[in-house]
């Protein structure tokens, strides 16, 4: 089965034959679709099933929080050395 990547997203250039791992066009959103498996069932293959398959996807992003202006600071290299009388 093949993902289509949602719209906005590309497949990592770095595995091209792979679409489990998406970006978006920005960097700032990942997507990772983990691909269907199969597992045989226990106790379910009384009613008849003999296995189920499941499969999940996550995105995530970064986001700019709170003040986005960088504030400048200045450590002074003799910051730490105070002399006790």
């Amino acid at each position: 089965m093949h993902d289509t990547p949602p719209a906005g997203f590309t497949a990592n250039a770095a595995m091209p034959s792979t679409r489990c791992i998406t970006f978006d066009t920005s960097f700032t959103r990942v997507r990772v679709r983990v691909p269907r498996q199969t597992f045989p069932t226990l106790f379910a293959g009384i009613l008849g099933f003999k296995s189920t398959s499941t499969s999940t996807v996550a995105t995530a992003g970064v986001a700019i929080a709170g003040n986005t202006a960088l504030l400048p600071l200045l450590v002074s290299a003799a910051s730490g050395a105070v002399k006790h009388a």
